[in-house]
């Protein structure tokens, strides 16, 4: 019984997929943005027959945490997103999903910026 859980796991499927968005949070027009460095996140979550579901909740602590990493961050720029979904078929069917965030942590300063009056 052992060697068929052992080859239904090496038969495990894996779904990998990724984007590249601007900013974790709205950077208003007339802000100050200073970048203060390189920062990621980490989240899995596991699920019983269906696919784990990714929610608002689960998204806002993703970015908190990357925000964390460096205190007055209040947004993350340039940020890459890699999703990893792996099924493994052990009996039942068990699925994991990893999602890592990476970009730039950035402090913004709202109605600082000078637009220039008139010029």
């Amino acid at each position: 019984m052992t060697a068929v859980g052992f080859l239904a796991f090496l038969s495990s499927c894996t779904i990998t997929s990724g984007s590249i968005v601007p900013a974790s949070h709205y950077v208003y027009p007339n802000s100050n943005v200073t970048p203060l460095g390189q920062t990621s996140a980490t989240f899995s979550k596991f699920s019983i027959l269906f696919p784990p579901k990714f929610t608002g909740e689960d998204s806002e602590m993703l970015f908190n945490q990357a925000l964390s990493r460096y205190p007055g961050a209040d947004v993350v720029l340039d940020y890459k997103t890699d999703t990893k979904i792996t099924m493994f078929p052990i009996f039942i069917t068990l699925w994991k999903m990893d999602i890592v965030v990476t970009g730039t942590a950035a402090k913004m300063e709202v109605g600082k910026q000078d637009i220039g009056k008139g010029k």
